[in-house]
C-alpha cells in the first residue's frame, strides 16, 4: 500500500466533507477507493481536520441558504394570509385573489406556533422534562416531610 502525504489526506477529507462522491474523489486525487474508505475508519489527523473544516463550511453555507428559503416562504405565506390565494377565474380568464379557507388558516397558524415554540425551546420534550423535575422536587419534599427532615429548596 502506497503512503499518501498529509496534503493528499487533507484533499480527500475536504472532498468528502464537501459531499463529493467517492468515485469522483478517486478520479480527482488518484487515491484508491479502498484507501478512501479505510481513511473513513482509521481517521488520519490531516483527513479528519480537513473533513471537519469542510463540513463546517458546508453547514454554514447550507444554513445561510435555508435562512433565505425560510424568509421567502414566510413572505409568501404572509401574502397568502393577507390577500388570499391566486385562482384562475374560469369566466374571465383572469387571476383573482380568493381568501384562504378557515381550515387552511388554522393549519398555517398551528404550524407557525409549533415552529416558534421549537425555536424558543418550548418543545414537548423540554416541557415534559420541566414537569418531571417539578414532580421530582415535590416528591422529595414529601419524603422529607414524612421522615421529619425538612430542607428548604430555596
Amino acid at each position: 500500500m502506497a503512503e499518501h502525504s498529509m496534503e493528499t489526506q487533507a484533499a480527500v477529507g475536504t472532498l468528502v466533507g464537501a459531499g463529493i462522491h467517492i468515485k469522483d474523489i478517486v478520479v480527482r486525487t488518484g487515491v484508491p477507493e479502498s484507501t478512501v474508505y479505510s481513511w473513513r475508519l482509521s481517521l488520519p489527523a490531516a483527513y479528519v481536520a480537513a473533513l471537519e473544516t469542510a463540513r463546517s463550511q458546508r453547514g454554514e453555507l447550507l444554513a445561510e441558504r435555508m435562512r433565505g428559503l425560510i424568509e421567502s416562504a414566510y413572505d409568501g405565506l404572509a401574502d397568502r394570509i393577507e390577500y388570499g390565494d391566486e385562482k384562475l377565474d374560469s369566466k374571465s380568464g383572469a387571476l383573482v385573489r380568493v381568501k384562504m379557507s378557515g381550515k387552511d388558516l388554522a393549519i398555517c397558524a398551528a404550524v407557525v406556533i409549533d415552529k416558534l415554540s421549537i425555536l424558543r425551546g418550548d418543545t414537548p420534550a423540554a416541557i415534559q422534562t420541566d414537569r418531571l423535575e417539578q414532580l421530582a422536587e415535590k416528591l422529595e419534599r414529601m419524603a422529607q416531610l414524612q421522615s421529619g427532615v425538612v430542607v428548604s429548596s430555596q
